[in-house]
């Protein structure tokens, strides 16, 4: 090991103090500069992560809307194709404005540069323009199944934006977690009270208050009453009911062919 420093120990025995510290003060700043050149390139990447996720922040309500309107549409459609004429006009304006929130949306979605989120979105839009077409033209059954898988293709293209703007990448737990219930959670869970209202308005509108509206309205009520069930009786450790395994999604699975089996509509919901 000595014989490696034998010639900096002869150059530096050779030179006079005021050298020795300045070379001991290069060498230290040529530490410090790669240090801070880390640093500085570090907190370059972090800047632009918290750009770009407000970035995207802001345009996230663009999509929300569409999303929201599109619900409504469907609420709307169910009833005038259940019979109730007198929607029409609100129907008329609803699609008016979901028309404009859609440009709206175009232009927010104009951030997107993966080739498989441009061409979902373009399939999304291609979905809703000939819903808007044939929509008047289908059953109320197809019409809300149309719009429902219109609506579940919005809600990928609004993940898809929160994955362009890196807000699944947030550092900070609290504010992922927000991010996280704003882009996927909430949509998610207003969703399943959208189909609810439309299969509610079209029964209304119909005057059906039995048969195969009634238990489709219901369904979701009974899986999601099953699931409670089920979660709460497992974290106790009981069996809700004879074979359905513990842990995991296969005791939901489970859950709903015990459903099946036991004649209950709620399975198609699970």
């Amino acid at each position: 090991m000595n014989i490696i420093f034998v010639p900096a120990i002869g150059l530096l025995n050779k030179m006079r103090y005021p050298a020795k510290f300045g070379l001991v003060g290069a060498i230290s700043f040529l530490i410090m500069l790669a240090l801070l050149v880390q640093l500085a390139g570090s907190l370059k990447t972090s800047l632009t992560t918290t750009e770009n996720e407000l970035d995207a922040i802001n345009r996230v309500p663009k999509v929300l809307s569409v999303i929201q309107l599109t619900q409504q549409h469907r609420g709307l459609s169910s009833a005038v194709l259940s019979g109730n004429e007198a929607m029409g006009p609100a129907l008329s304006k609803k699609s008016e404005e979901l028309v404009a929130a859609m440009k709206q949306a175009d232009e927010a979605l104009s951030v997107l540069v993966e080739a498989d989120h441009r061409q979902r979105w373009q399939e999304t839009k291609g979905a809703w323009e000939a819903l808007r077409s044939g929509g008047s033209g289908m059953k109320a059954a197809d019409n809300i199944a149309a719009h429902t898988r219109l609506i579940a293709q919005q809600t990928v293209v609004l993940h898809d934006l929160g994955d362009a703007g890196e807000l699944a990448l947030d550092p900070s737990p609290d504010s992922y977690y927000l991010l996280d219930n704003i882009v996927r959670r909430i949509p998610t869970v207003t969703e399943r009270l959208g189909r609810l209202r439309a299969l509610g308005t079209g029964a209304l509108a119909a005057k059906a208050r039995d048969g195969g509206v009634q238990r489709r309205a219901q369904r979701p009520v009974q899986a999601r009453r099953h699931r409670a069930h089920h979660a709460d009786a497992t974290a106790v450790g009981v069996h809700p009911w004879p074979g359905v395994r513990e842990g995991g999604y296969g005791g939901v699975f489970d859950l709903c062919r015990v459903a099946r089996v036991g004649g209950a509509d709620a399975h198609e919901g699970c």
